[in-house]
């Protein structure tokens, strides 16, 4: 599992690249519904894709996806 955070959010991914997040989410940062989320959270946009690398900002999150070949 890799993770990448800032100090309101966290978003950690495994290695089948399903991507989680927590935190907060006053500006829909984590790609869920939902206010504050005090425990992972699948985000649903991502179902069936491979995350392999998540960068996040003030008030955005930006993931890759794709086979990388």
């Amino acid at each position: 599992m890799q993770r990448h955070s800032l100090t309101k959010l966290i978003f950690p991914f495994l290695e089948t690249g399903d991507l989680y997040a927590w935190g907060t989410n006053a500006n829909g940062e984590l790609g869920i519904t939902g206010s504050y989320q005090l425990t992972p959270q699948l985000v649903p946009f991502f179902s069936g894709k491979k995350v392999h690398q998540v960068a996040t900002g003030g008030y955005h999150s930006l993931a890759l996806t794709g086979n990388l070949d």
